[in-house]
């Protein structure tokens, strides 16, 4: 299983979506480019993986094989207050979920079906356990056109609920591994910083589809430590939504990923949220944990 995973952290649009859903209920790296930091050499394509020493770290693109598994867990937790007419709201909401996706195709170096299980998918709010219209459901999902298309495993029809739940959720199908790219593009130096170009931001966000979602302004890594075949990159990353008054996200973490697959094991990532709704002003604060195993 690519590391899809890996795209999806660059704008954290999930935690953005769900932020706002509940308030209204209730290219290469700049060199310094005055960003404080310097990019990493660029490495030639279809170089042969270097040594991994304690400083320095060259990784290979590995493209993606029908068959592969992987195993996601998530756990988030959102805090975040809605201010209106001089008077607050305040809001704690936590996640789970777990799924186990498989690739069934691969065209041009892209996935484009899966069969995916969610063993798990729920948000906790107040002590009440709300389980997703994905709960529980096995599917195949896969690109269709332009559009993403879903059944059951059984071979039932989907509902408009989970078509558009599935939708968002694997809308990177059939796009290009950019951010694995961009990984694999450079020689990284430990404790050096790269901050991705404009270019490459604007890469990263047309990865994802859709016109509504927070779009990805800047995204940061920097290499902390390669041992015993792991790489950790720690990491910002900001997105913004369009027009006046948009939320803002800005967050930071780490990252950990398996060299020789170029695979994610951990993400962790914490970040506030600031933004006007329709519900009012709102600021918040997020903490997300994922791993994976293959």
């Amino acid at each position: 299983m690519r590391s899809r995973a890996l795209r999806r952290l660059a704008a954290a649009p999930w935690l953005l979506a769900a932020l706002a859903a509940s308030a209204g209920a209730c290219g290469r790296g700049e060199r310094d480019g005055g960003r404080g930091g310097a990019a990493a050499d660029p490495v030639g394509a279809g170089r042969a993986s270097a040594p991994a020493t304690g400083d320095e770290l060259v990784m290979v693109d590995v493209p993606p094989r029908v068959g592969d598994t992987r195993t996601r867990t998530k756990d988030a937790r959102h805090s975040f207050t809605v201010r209106r007419d001089g008077r607050d709201r305040a809001s704690v909401f936590s996640v789970h979920q777990e799924r186990h996706e498989e690739v069934l195709a691969v065209e041009a170096g892209a996935i484009t079906r899966i069969a995916v299980t969610y063993r798990a998918d729920a948000r906790t709010r107040g002590g009440e356990v709300e389980p997703t219209v994905l709960a529980g459901n096995r599917y195949q999902v896969w690109l269709e056109g332009d559009a993403i298309a879903a059944r059951r495993a059984d071979g039932a029809a989907v509902s408009a609920e989970e078509l558009a739940a599935l939708a968002s959720a694997h809308d990177e199908l059939g796009q290009p591994p950019v951010l694995d790219q961009l990984l694999a593009a450079r020689r990284w130096r430990r404790d050096e910083l790269v901050a991705l170009s404009a270019a490459e931001v604007a890469r990263l966000d047309a990865v994802r589809r859709g016109t509504a979602r927070p779009r990805l302004v800047a995204m940061s890594l920097t290499l902390r430590e390669v041992a015993g075949g792991v790489a950790t990159f720690a990491l910002t990353t900001s997105s913004r939504q369009e027009g006046a008054g948009g939320l803002a996200f800005d967050g930071a973490g780490t990252l950990r990923l398996d060299v020789a697959r170029l695979e994610p094991l951990s993400l962790e990532l914490t970040g506030t949220l600031a933004g006007q709704t329709d519900s009012g002003e709102l600021v918040g604060a997020s903490q997300e944990t994922t791993t994976y195993a293959y």
